[in-house]
């Protein structure tokens, strides 16, 4: 979508910058003296169409650059320092949040311990997984490579959710691995039998 803005944009300004050289000189066919002679119209007219035109023009330029403020001034080095943002802030929560839950995987019968995990996804946990999740974004917006990442991190909170609650406890337990490994390969961060999880759970 921004490419095609910058796209029309870049073609709206063309056009009005050697727009006098595609005026074409208003002609009509004038009888005279039972010939045919080709006239002008006035040169008022066609400088009125100018004016008209450069106004048009400009008003799509403004119009492109207020819909998309960031082709004004965004480029690679805000989308990099985005990405950097979040691998300094959100990584090393996540890769502690992937050790605590293998960790979890060893005391599956202590209901305590599932409770005490649970609230650590839920006030800590769940939003490191979706604001890192969003750095693997394209663009501004939501794409399909994160909205699928975003959709993983939500299985897994659900699934660590239902542990919580009761029930088949080492089913939700192997949904949300299979969910976390899921997000972990869209955001190309290292598998959960990584070593660079161990000792991280502390």
């Amino acid at each position: 979508m921004r490419a095609h803005a910058v796209l029309l944009l870049a073609m709206a300004t063309a056009v009005q910058a050697f727009w006098p050289s595609f005026i074409a000189v208003k002609q009509s066919f004038c009888r005279r003296k039972e010939a045919l002679t080709l006239c002008a119209f006035k040169g008022t007219a066609d400088r009125r169409d100018h004016i008209r035109s450069q106004v048009a023009l400009g008003g799509l330029g403004a119009l492109l650059l207020a819909a998309n403020p960031p082709l004004a001034l965004a480029d690679s080095t805000g989308k990099y320092s985005t990405k950097q943002t979040a691998k300094k802030r959100y990584l090393p929560r996540v890769r502690k949040g992937v050790a605590k839950f293998q960790a979890l995987g060893e005391t599956l019968d202590n209901p305590e311990t599932i409770k005490a995990f649970n609230q650590y996804v839920e006030d800590s946990l769940a939003a490191a997984l979706a604001l890192y999740g969003s750095s693997t974004r394209i663009g501004e917006l939501p794409d399909p490579k994160s909205r699928t990442v975003e959709k993983e991190a939500e299985d897994f909170v659900k699934e660590v959710n239902a542990m919580a609650k009761g029930g088949d406890v080492k089913a939700s337990y192997e949904g949300a691995k299979t969910a976390l490994a899921a997000y972990l390969a869209g955001t190309k961060l290292e598998p959960l039998s990584d070593p660079v999880y161990k000792d991280m759970d502390r």
